[in-house]
């Protein structure tokens, strides 16, 4: 139902023997709702399908009118994790909240 509180997670596991160095995980906001606003601090996002990247806070979006306003967390298309070291055999969740539109 529209305003119901949701939460993504993902599973990672580095199966592998290697310590890998800046994992990356991306993913995409469905289209059916929109970022909570209490995450817009924490998560690094993008407001235009993975293109630029960065804190929502210190993210812009076109007005409508030829200029910029400051994007909300309605704005959100991706979000994403950057791990500087994941373990041989390390896992972990990843997770995010989300409101239904």
């Amino acid at each position: 139902m529209p305003g119901d509180r949701l939460i993504f997670s993902t599973a990672y596991h580095n199966t592998g023997a290697m310590v890998v160095k800046n994992f990356v995980v991306t993913n995409p906001i469905p289209q059916g709702v929109t970022l909570a606003s209490d995450a817009k601090g924490t998560l690094e996002v993008s407001v235009d399908d993975g293109k630029n990247w960065g804190r929502l806070t210190m993210l812009t979006v076109p007005d409508g009118q030829g200029g910029r306003r400051p994007a909300q967390a309605s704005d959100a298309t991706h979000v994403r994790w950057t791990l500087a070291t994941l373990a041989a055999g390390a896992s972990g969740v990843l997770t995010y909240n989300a409101i239904v539109r």
